[in-house]
């Protein structure tokens, strides 16, 4: 029973993420399905085992065990979402995709999913396999980036290009998100630089 309601969870998320992430260009039909084995088996340890052992295993209790379920799930949702954006902006230079609107949608869907299935069985696998497979077949049907590609260092330049020709392939569906958390960190850092040079200055004078 507990197997099958997580398959009626799975085929929801997935249908949302497809929903979201075609018309916004986030995933394109782009299959390679060379070395699939390996890449099933990275995936089922990082990223699917390791974020759900922190993020699902450690905050999220068993029925029952909290009588506020409600904060311990969206809590964790919310830091599963926060990471990306912290993998992106430190250990993963290549990961200009986890700054876009869309990816982080895309991201709290799964993170959603993923956290309904452990609470619902009070098991942690089958959100494990659900993450694990969601990731494997992003990379091989719709040309989803792996470990190698993320850690790839970029010049300012072809990360620059890069976000041009996803926004291109966005189109004007590109309209109906907000702008690109990179152009929010981008303004926050350079406010708060010039904010620090103000009053360093007004303390010298």
């Amino acid at each position: 029973m507990g197997w099958a309601w997580c398959g009626m969870v799975a085929v929801v998320v997935l249908g949302l993420i497809a929903a979201l992430a075609f018309p916004a260009g986030a995933i394109h039909w782009r299959p390679r399905l060379a070395d699939w084995q390996l890449r099933l088996a990275r995936v089922m340890v990082a990223p699917a085992l390791a974020e759900e052992l922190v993020f699902r295993g450690f905050l999220i209790p068993a029925r029952g065990e909290s009588h506020r379920p409600g904060l311990w799930l969206v809590s964790g949702l919310v830091l599963f979402v926060v990471w990306h954006v912290v993998e992106a902006l430190t250990f993963l230079p290549g990961a200009h995709l986890f700054l876009t609107v869309p990816f982080l949608v895309c991201a709290l869907i799964l993170g959603a999913g993923c956290a309904l299935m452990r609470y619902r069985t009070g098991s942690l696998w089958p959100a494990v396999i659900f993450h694990g497979l969601t990731v494997w077949l992003w990379q091989v049907l719709f040309a989803g980036p792996d470990v190698a590609q993320l850690m790839k260092q970029e010049s300012p330049a072809r990360a620059r290009r890069a976000f041009l020709l996803w926004r291109e392939a966005a189109g004007e569906n590109l309209e109906h998100f907000p702008k690109s958390v990179t152009h929010f960190w981008l303004h926050r850092t350079s406010f708060r630089i010039k904010k620090c040079v103000k009053t360093k200055t007004r303390a010298s004078i």
